[in-house]
């Protein structure tokens, strides 16, 4: 395989999982604002959540002066992580949702001595 079909082909994956990606960001997004009914909530969580994490991007850039990260790692370190809390938070959501009914006493089997 030549080098330009090489490149071509790492273009076109790495186009390929972005606009995955972006896909996946847009359905959470959408998700978030149809489910929540009231706007003013929402850009005050919005605020919540965000101001946090710029300031501790500020900090890590900051600490970093003399082996600076380039940006683009960096954003994409701070979005992974936002990926990874919006799964979490998600399965956890679920759990401790079904959680309460599936230990009831009315649903206890006979065999536990509780």
């Amino acid at each position: 395989m030549t080098q330009f079909w090489q490149r071509f082909r790492v273009v076109a994956i790495g186009c390929l999982l972005g606009a995955v990606s972006l896909a996946a960001i847009a359905a959470v997004v959408l998700l978030v604002v149809v489910s929540v009914p009231d706007g003013l909530g929402l850009l005050l969580t919005v605020a919540a959540a965000s101001l946090p994490a710029l300031f501790y991007a500020g900090v890590v850039l900051r600490l970093d002066r003399y082996e600076i990260e380039p940006l683009r790692a960096v954003i994409a370190c701070f979005i992974w992580g936002a990926v990874g809390a919006i799964l979490l938070s998600l399965a956890g959501g679920l759990a401790f949702r079904f959680w309460p009914k599936a230990f009831s006493a009315s649903r206890r089997p006979g065999w536990l001595p509780w």
